[in-house]
């Protein structure tokens, strides 16, 4: 019988265990936690894991998006509060939860989503570094579909089991074929593409059985225009540049040779995006 955290966190692979080892791992733990990856990999869904995992899954889980920020009525005394897109919150809210966060023994438990390459960005643009500090000490990296692709059959069969009982249809399922085919699309998007593509393809197949025919005419339906490609390609090039730096404390020759550049290459790629860097000196220079 499948545990709650196997019911939460979908899979198999060495990258999902890992995710699950280090949630279990913060279960009963009453401290902030950060959820960092790309977009669609299931930040959002790994917070709901974790208070799934803790001392009271009952209680209430309250989201809020990082735009809004600001709770519109008092916190529950118990139960978790994510806060998703943690670094789009106004210098207000950032102050708020940084009192919310620092040494809150009572109250909800505090979540957070936000990109890889968020402790480099929020360190460039002035985020509260006692909200930062609090979010990093126990920050979780969320692996992107690429890194799990042998959880995708498992995935899928649970998407379409989810999808045909909300149509009504519960007798639709994904054939082998169907299977085969996904697994090899790219799914940039990750598991929220994943899921799209096998919303649609249950919506618009009538019979029990769906087919490669009928997932690969919803995968190019929902590919990518070359521009968006060109976009998409730019901004994981920004995230991959921003990680390297916050990985490696700002220092300039180990981003670089983590990247397999030359400082002078990462100086213009950092130009390209419109990253300032200070220049740093060579050993030994």
């Amino acid at each position: 019988m499948a545990t709650s955290l196997e019911q939460h966190l979908i899979g198999s692979s060495p990258a999902l265990r890992r995710l699950r080892s280090q949630v279990r791992g913060l279960g009963n733990l009453p401290v902030p936690v950060l959820f960092a990856g790309e977009p669609g990999s299931g930040r959002r869904q790994a917070a709901r894991a974790l208070h799934a995992a803790g001392p009271a899954p009952e209680a209430p889980l309250l989201e809020l998006d990082g735009n809004d920020g600001l709770p519109r009525e008092a916190l529950p005394a118990r139960g978790a509060v994510i806060l998703c897109g943690v670094e789009r919150l106004s210098a207000e809210a950032q102050s708020y939860w940084s009192r919310i966060a620092r040494g809150r023994a009572l109250g909800p438990r505090l979540f957070a989503t936000a990109p890889v390459s968020f402790a480099a960005r929020a360190a460039v643009e002035a985020f509260d570094p006692i909200l930062l500090a609090t979010l990093l000490r126990f920050s979780i990296q969320v692996p992107p579909l690429r890194h799990r692709r042998a959880d995708i059959p498992q995935l899928a069969h649970h998407f379409a089991a989810e999808t045909a009982r909300e149509l009504g249809r519960p007798q639709q399922r994904l054939s082998e074929a169907a299977i085969a085919a996904l697994r090899e699309a790219p799914f940039a998007g990750n598991v929220a593409e994943l899921r799209r593509v096998i919303e649609r393809t249950l919506a618009f197949t009538t019979g029990p059985e769906v087919g490669a025919d009928e997932v690969g005419a919803v995968l190019c339906e929902l590919r990518p225009s070359v521009d968006a490609l060109r976009e998409r390609h730019r901004h994981e090039e920004r995230e991959t540049l921003l990680g390297a730096l916050a990985e490696h404390g700002g220092n300039i020759a180990r981003a670089a040779q983590a990247l397999g550049r030359s400082r002078a290459a990462l100086y213009r790629l950092a130009e390209k995006h419109g990253i300032t860097l200070q220049r740093q000196r060579a050993a030994g220079g």
